[in-house]
C-alpha cells in the first residue's frame, strides 16, 4: 500500500511539475501508435535489423518475465484467494497494463522532452549509468532533492517487497505447499536469494544477472506450456454451485443454458 501511494504521488508530481501538455499529447498519440502497430510488432522478428534490438529488448524481456513467473504467479494467486477468474485477470493483467501505459507516458515523456529541449543531458547520463535516469530527470523538476529521496525510498521498499514475496513463495514450495512457512525458512531463502543476487552483480554486473534470468527462463517456458494444458483441464472439470447444488461443468452447461 505504501509503495502504490508513493508511486502515485511521484506520478502526479512529475505530470504537473513537468511538461504537462507534452505528456498528455504523447499519451494520446502513443495509444494510436500502439493500436496501429500491434499486429506488425507482434510478429516482428528483426530479420533485417542488425542493431540487435530484438535480442536486447524483446527476447530478453520474454525471458525476464518468464523467470519471474513462478513465484510472482504463485504469490499473486495466493493473495487472490476467493476472487473469480474475471477479477483476477482484471486486477493482475488489465489494471497494471493501463497503469504502466500511463507511467511510461508521464516519466518517459518528461525525460524525452527534457532531452529534446536540452533541460538535462538525459542521453549522456543514461549511457554512462542506466540507473541514473530518473535522478538526472529530477534535476529539471522543482523540489529535486525531495523527489529524489522519495524515489530512492520507494525503490528500496519495492526491492524489499519483491524479495519478501520471492522468499515467501520459495519457502512455501520447500515446505511442501504449506501456505504459512516458518519464519526461519523464509529467512533462509531470503538470505540465499540475496547472496546469489549480490554474487551475480559483483562478478558480472547487470549483464550476468540478465543472463542468469534468461537461462533459468528457458526450461521453465516448457513448464508453462504444460501449465496451460493443466489449467484448461482443471477448468473443464471444475465443479460449480448452481441453485445450491454442486454440478459438473461438463454435464450442466446445456442444462444451465436452457433454464
Amino acid at each position: 500500500d505504501l509503495n502504490v501511494f508513493m508511486v502515485l504521488c511521484i506520478l502526479v508530481f512529475v505530470l504537473f511539475a513537468g511538461p504537462t501538455r507534452y505528456v498528455l499529447n504523447l499519451f494520446t498519440e502513443s495509444i494510436g501508435n500502439y493500436l496501429q502497430n500491434f499486429v506488425f510488432m507482434t510478429f516482428y522478428s528483426g530479420t533485417s535489423d542488425q542493431s540487435g534490438w530484438i535480442g536486447n529488448w524483446t527476447i530478453f524481456y520474454w525471458g525476464w518475465w518468464i523467470a519471474w513467473a513462478p513465484f510472482v504467479g504463485g504469490f499473486v494467486a495466493r493473495i487472490s484467494k476467493g476472487r473469480t477468474i474475471r477479477q483476477f485477470v482484471v486486477g493482475v493483467l488489465l489494471i497494471p497494463f493501463i497503469f504502466t501505459w500511463i507511467w511510461f507516458s508521464v516519466i518517459g515523456g518528461t525525460a524525452m522532452n527534457f532531452q529534446i529541449n536540452g533541460v538535462v543531458p538525459m542521453w549522456q547520463s543514461i549511457q554512462a549509468n542506466s540507473g541514473s535516469g530518473f535522478f538526472v530527470m529530477a534535476d529539471g523538476l522543482p523540489l529535486t532533492i525531495l523527489i529524489s529521496y522519495v524515489v530512492l525510498i520507494n525503490l528500496f521498499i519495492f526491492m524489499v517487497t519483491s524479495a519478501d514475496s520471492a522468499s515467501f513463495y520459495v519457502a512455501m514450495l520447500m515446505a511442501k505447499g504449506n501456505p504459512q512457512p516458518t519464519i526461519p525458512m523464509r529467512g533462509l531463502w531470503g538470505f540465499c536469494i540475496g547472496i546469489i543476487s549480490v554474487i551475480l552483480l559483483v562478478t558480472g554486473g547487470m549483464a550476468a544477472l540478465q543472463t542468469a534470468s534468461i537461462i533459468s527462463a528457458l526450461p521453465f517456458s516448457i513448464v508453462m506450456f504444460l501449465m496451460i494444458v493443466s489449467l484448461a483441464k482443471n477448468l473443464n472439470s471444475e465443479e460449480i454451485i448452481y441453485k445450491g447444488e454442486i454440478v459438473d461443468v461438463d454435464t450442466s452447461s446445456q442444462q444451465v443454458k436452457m433454464q
